[in-house]
């Protein structure tokens, strides 16, 4: 069983980069807040509240990231060309972010 240290761990990272992981899923296919929490809860076991997802969204289209259009019964976001270029440039940068993170539990 995990350790509650682990669990709030995980909670911390996944509310901290939320933004990072709604604008790396979006590179598959648009998605709603609904598709968000979902994709969060399935892939971290950690849930977020709605409020929390849409203050990011709104934040991600205010920085230009993200454009959303109004669906059928929600609004859907995709990436705009900024966001495929900010999620391109962390990819190509993965191994360095990934010895970062490293770098905090060795020194």
């Amino acid at each position: 069983m995990e350790s509650e240290f682990l669990t709030k761990m995980r909670e911390r990272l996944v509310t901290d980069f939320l933004d990072t992981l709604i604008l790396l899923k979006m590179r598959n296919n648009p998605l709603t807040g609904n598709d968000i929490i979902s994709y969060i809860h399935r892939s971290f076991d950690v849930l977020v509240c709605l409020g929390t997802v849409y203050s990011c969204l709104h934040h991600l289209e205010k920085e230009e990231l993200i454009m959303g259009k109004s669906g059928l019964n929600e609004r859907v976001y995709s990436l705009t060309d900024k966001g495929k270029e900010t999620t391109e440039s962390w990819l190509d940068m993965r191994n360095n972010i990934l010895g970062i993170v490293v770098d905090l539990f060795t020194n």
